[in-house]
């Protein structure tokens, strides 16, 4: 046999054992590496387990009843309305929480709560089309216009108020009384055009860090501005504006003024306007209210404050 023919068969028994060797490295790997896998396995497997178990829970906790707070006063309001009342207290719900700063006093909320359902109930008893054409809600917001999304606490806080005066509306000579309200008066509340019913002193308001505002307007946007008419609040009642009086409100509204209850005086091309209050300054001075209950008094005293002649009944 020549030497090239011994050395073949030599290379192949060669070539087979590092197969071998390679072989048994991997599956060395393979044996090793696999506890790990099925742990990793196993882990998947049981956190899917855990989902479906914590999912049966959640529906079991449905179906016993238990609700968190919020959903249970919905879930009150809703069976202690009838049909026609429920619609009232959900839009008298809806409509708090745009037209008063939802970090008062509970009080404060349930005297605010009792002026929106009287107003509701008169407009809706006297066929008008609207019971809010007299005071808009987005007037009366204090530091924030539109609607800000609500947190939980309160939401727990506004369901609380209307379900605690549920029902309760003011009355005044045998009729629904629609009582005006607004932010904050600048000192003292308006007398009414048409009752002739005085204005109520509310003092705390002078302290309040929002009582004054400066805004300053070019001269070339609000016109030449001559007298003012004011009533005895010191609201301007008309103001005469490139020779034509036009009222206080639409001329604040117009320019984004806090409220009619304001001075100017002319600075390089601009008017400066020092502001008090804040809305129209009629009937319920929702800051002052405040002040109120937080010294102790109840929503039907604080509603009393500012009109001592209204009384208090209950819608079936």
């Amino acid at each position: 046999m020549r030497s090239g023919d011994r050395i073949l068969p030599e290379k192949k028994i060669l070539a087979g054992i590092l197969f071998l060797i390679l072989l048994t490295a991997v599956m060395g790997m393979r044996i090793q590496n696999q506890p790990a896998e099925e742990a990793m396995n196993r882990e998947t497997m049981l956190a899917g387990e855990q989902k479906e178990e914590n999912k049966e829970k959640e529906e079991h906790v449905r179906t016993d009843g238990t609700f968190s707070q919020t959903e249970n006063l919905y879930r009150e309001l809703y069976q202690c309305c009838k049909d026609e009342e429920s619609w009232v207290e959900l839009y008298v719900l809806k409509v708090l929480s745009r037209s008063i700063d939802t970090s008062y006093e509970a009080e404060t909320l349930k005297a605010q709560a009792v002026i929106l359902r009287s107003r509701l109930w008169a407009g809706k008893q006297s066929d008008r089309a609207s019971a809010w054409s007299e005071t808009k809600p987005s007037e009366t917001i204090t530091g924030n216009e539109g609607v800000k999304k609500e947190s939980e606490d309160s939401m727990i806080r506004m369901l609380q108020a209307v379900l605690d005066t549920r029902g309760i509306v003011m009355q005044k000579d045998g009729e629904i009384f629609c009582m005006s309200y607004h932010a904050m008066s600048s000192g003292m509340t308006r007398t009414h055009l048409d009752s002739g019913r005085q204005g109520v002193s509310c003092p705390g308001n002078l302290a309040a860090k929002d009582y004054m505002t400066k805004v300053k307007i070019r001269k070339e946007k609000t016109g030449t501005l001559g007298e003012a008419r004011r009533d005895e609040q010191g609201y301007v009642e008309w103001i005469e504006r490139n020779g034509v009086w036009v009222s206080g409100e639409k001329f604040r509204v117009e320019f984004g003024l806090p409220s009619a209850n304001f001075t100017w005086e002319q600075d390089k091309g601009k008017y400066c306007f020092t502001v008090k209050g804040i809305g129209h300054g009629f009937g319920f001075d929702q800051y002052y209210a405040n002040e109120l209950a937080k010294n102790g008094d109840d929503f039907q005293e604080i509603l009393h404050y500012f009109d001592d002649e209204i009384t208090f009944e209950r819608i079936e």
